[in-house]
């Protein structure tokens, strides 16, 4: 990783650069302060790069439903504001609106790796129902991270550059402690990035062969389920791969003592993508929008509000610069400013789904701070029909699914009616951990306890190994023996409220309007 230098930019100055451009494909939308020769051409490289891992995995594509959202800043002086790792060149924040994705150029360093690396760790994690170990989690993003194309070919599995040293001059890591690492946050720097290298050389090792990937492919699995129910990862690894961790390890070190480890080429006319790029210049509300949604998602309040503000001051017609304002306002404390500015967004484009949506998630949050019954479950029926609205304009997203079937998660309402919705929002988004926990505590509400765990297992589940920590198997043992009832993903309602809230809600209640529909057919309800 890179050091940021340089005189330090402000949030607000980057938002007034004037060169800012959106550039957007089928599946990604670009935003950057690079030449626009740039900006096209990281548009088209990271298509290419979706094309190359879906060719050569089995994982199945989910961005039509949830969109992945790039930020590419021109240097580390401008990405200084927005990064929450004063060292790294880049990180994702995989939120239930969008997968964001962050970089800055660096003379020192291609960071587009950092880009494929996190977009592979987000592909592969969303298309299985099995969380990976961490050694081959980081060692297969890692593998992708350097694919690019060369002519008319895509190099896949190239040496990254700057794992390089440590493969040369770094200390040997045995392979046990690359397979389940103790401890890793506590491992010296040089250490991880060992960790790093050798990880992405044993995926290499398994990869760049054809009878030791099909090896791979059979005892993975096998693998995995062993480590899960119990047994020691060295006596699965020999049961499932057909040799010990001491005989890897010493094939491991020989493959790259041979120095044979280059990567392989696949036609770029073999790969299918989207080859259109559309760009656009960004007026500067926008660019402050945007910048102060990468705020907030980071929680850095401060630099939200002063983006948004500016924003809101530039275009006051813009419904997202105000909805960013209330979001603020939320977090804050403000309600009654919040209410008014989400009402607002409403007003100012009603045709905005995002603003159903926000409106929506900010009354289902009150629902969860109230000890009136009466009040919570208006709100519970206020936050329903904006879901409905919301899906009604802009059709499936696992936010919307996984917000409206949230809102039964409450005591008094009838569970069983978030159970369709939740349930898409975990097939369209199946790695979210939100989604899982909401969905594990509706399961538990309907007293189907066995699968309440296994959906909030991998939730619990630490990359380092796959494992539990003590606390989480604790929390996932006593839910399991019925010693706890409820996950209570909204926090428990008061005492002297669950009484009240336990009447049906039809018998007072006017008739909602349906629910997000999960398929081609609405499903309404009276």
């Amino acid at each position: 990783m890179a050091l940021l230098g340089g005189c330090a930019s402000t949030p607000l100055s980057v938002a007034q650069d004037e060169g800012w451009i959106e550039a957007r494909t089928e599946h990604f939308t670009v935003w950057t302060n690079l030449p626009p020769e740039d900006a096209r051409a990281v548009a088209r490289d990271i298509e290419i790069f979706r094309a190359a891992v879906l060719l050569i995995t089995r994982v199945e594509d989910v961005s039509s439903t949830h969109p992945t959202w790039i930020y590419v800043f021109d240097s580390t002086q401008s990405f200084g504001p927005f990064n929450d790792l004063s060292l790294a060149l880049g990180y994702m924040k995989p939120t239930l609106r969008a997968n964001i994705l962050t970089t800055a150029r660096d003379r020192h360093l291609d960071s587009s790796t950092i880009l494929k690396h996190e977009y592979t760790h987000w592909l592969v994690r969303n298309d299985s129902k099995r969380t990976y170990p961490m050694w081959f989690d980081e060692g297969f993003a890692e593998f992708m991270a350097t694919v690019g194309e060369d002519g008319d070919t895509v190099v896949i599995g190239d040496v990254p550059a700057y794992r390089i040293p440590n493969l040369k001059y770094s200390r040997w890591i045995h392979l046990r402690d690359i397979l389940a690492p103790v401890d890793w946050w506590s491992w010296p720097d040089e250490r991880k990035s060992m960790f790093y290298a050798q990880a992405w050389a044993f995926i290499h090792y398994w990869y760049t062969d054809h009878d030791r990937r099909a090896q791979l492919s059979a005892g993975l699995a096998p693998y995995l389920d062993a480590v899960q129910s119990g047994t020691p990862f060295e006596d699965a690894f020999e049961t499932s791969f057909g040799m010990s961790v001491d005989e890897a390890n010493d094939a491991l070190i020989d493959y790259l003592r041979a120095g044979r480890f280059s990567g392989f080429g696949v036609p770029t006319s073999k790969l299918e993508f989207a080859n259109r790029v559309r760009g656009r210049r960004l007026p500067e509300h926008e660019v402050a929008e945007q910048l102060g949604m990468l705020c907030y998602v980071r929680n850095d309040q401060a630099c939200a509000r002063s983006l948004f503000e500016h924003a809101v001051a530039l275009a006051p017609e813009s419904s997202r610069a105000t909805a960013g304002l209330a979001d603020v306002e939320k977090s804050a404390g403000n309600v009654e400013e919040a209410e008014r500015l989400f009402d607002l967004t409403i007003e100012l484009d009603p045709e905005d789904a995002l603003s159903y949506l926000d409106r929506g998630e900010f009354d289902t949050l009150r629902a969860a701070e109230t000890n009136d019954p009466a009040q919570r479950r208006s709100l519970l029926r206020s936050a329903r029909r904006d879901f409905v609205r919301a899906s009604e304009i802009a059709g499936p997203r696992p936010e919307t699914y996984a917000f409206y079937g949230a809102t039964f998660l409450f005591d008094g309402e009838e569970a069983s009616k978030g159970l369709e919705t939740l349930e898409e929002a975990h097939r369209l988004l199946p790695a979210n951990a939100t989604i899982r926990l909401m969905l594990a505590d509706l399961y538990l509400c309907l007293e189907r306890r066995e699968e309440a765990v296994e959906m909030a297992r991998p939730a619990f589940l630490t990359r380092h190994g796959g494992q539990l920590d003590a606390e989480s198997k604790a929390v996932l043992d006593a839910i399991a023996s019925g010693e706890q009832a409820r996950l209570h993903f909204f926090g428990k309602s008061e005492p002297d409220a669950v009484g009240d809230a336990t009447e049906s809600e039809g018998a007072h209640d006017a008739p909602e309007r349906g629910e997000p529909s999960s398929g081609t057919q609405r499903s309404d309800r009276p």
